[in-house]
């Protein structure tokens, strides 16, 4: 299970663990706190399938190149995308 830093990815399943949903139904059990992922995510599409088993997703570099790329402007189309690939 990976367990260390972000990063931007362009194709998240290929990256995810293939044993990621079961590891987090078992921290779940152990847990009544919210679950918070990240790991690369970069797109509205991978927002949308982490956010099936998880309760919230961290975003990092993806944001700061977005900012970098196209300023603020750029930063609130992102979040927007991400906020709507959250949506269950």
């Amino acid at each position: 299970m990976r367990t260390d830093c972000t990063g931007i990815r362009s194709r998240l399943i290929a990256s995810l663990p293939p044993d990621l949903v079961d590891y987090v139904r078992r921290v779940r059990s152990l847990t009544t706190v919210p679950l918070i992922l990240g790991f690369g995510i970069s797109k509205q599409e991978h927002a949308h399938t982490v956010a099936q088993f998880v309760d919230g997703i961290a975003v990092g570099a993806a944001l700061i190149r977005s900012m970098e790329n196209d300023g603020l402007e750029g930063v609130k189309k992102l979040a927007l995308e991400l906020r709507a690939g959250c949506q269950r």
